[in-house]
């Protein structure tokens, strides 16, 4: 928001329009992955100061490698032996309300997000891996020193158990 605000507007140039053309016609003239029945899912977020991200995955079994019939695997699984294939990317910047919230609401609100959007492509009875960097999701602890946050916190939980889901911690997720 800072970088188009005030007297040092970058100059938008033909070459921009030719640039962004092709960028709008490579987004939305892709072909759309959709999950394929079966497959692992994984939903990784992220929280920052300036916004949130998630991206829903599947994941492809590398050669002898069995998918679990829970659908859920763990940490040494996923980096082992699964190749993810991209479903979705979200991002999105924070409002002003949310840019105060600490780490553990704002990873939960990455969770909570990814739900939101990927949601249809999920389903509430198809397992999803959870991957976070912020380990204290994997409980889904709901301590809080304030009781709005506890009560938001408990509210998100809620919706995110809509969904058969596990998390699991994944270092730089």
């Amino acid at each position: 928001r800072e970088l188009f605000a005030g007297p040092n507007l970058p100059e938008w140039t033909e070459a921009h329009d030719a640039a962004f053309a092709r960028l709008k016609e490579g987004v939305t003239g892709a072909v759309v992955l959709a999950p394929e029945p079966g497959l692992p899912l994984v939903l990784e977020g992220d929280f920052s100061r300036a916004g949130v991200s998630t991206h829903l995955y599947q994941l492809r079994p590398k050669a002898g490698v069995k998918i679990p019939t829970s659908g859920f695997i763990t940490a040494q699984e996923l980096k082992r032996d699964y190749t993810r294939e991209p479903i979705g990317l979200y991002s999105r910047a924070l409002s002003a309300r949310e840019s105060g919230y600490g780490a553990r609401q704002g990873e939960m609100l990455a969770m909570v997000v990814g739900f939101r959007v990927f949601g249809r492509f999920i389903g509430q009875n198809r397992p999803v891996n959870i991957c976070t960097d912020h380990s204290p999701l994997t409980q889904m602890a709901l301590s809080a020193k304030h009781s709005a946050s506890r009560d938001r916190l408990s509210r998100w939980k809620d919706e995110l158990d809509e969904f058969h889901s596990r998390a699991i911690h994944v270092d730089g997720a």
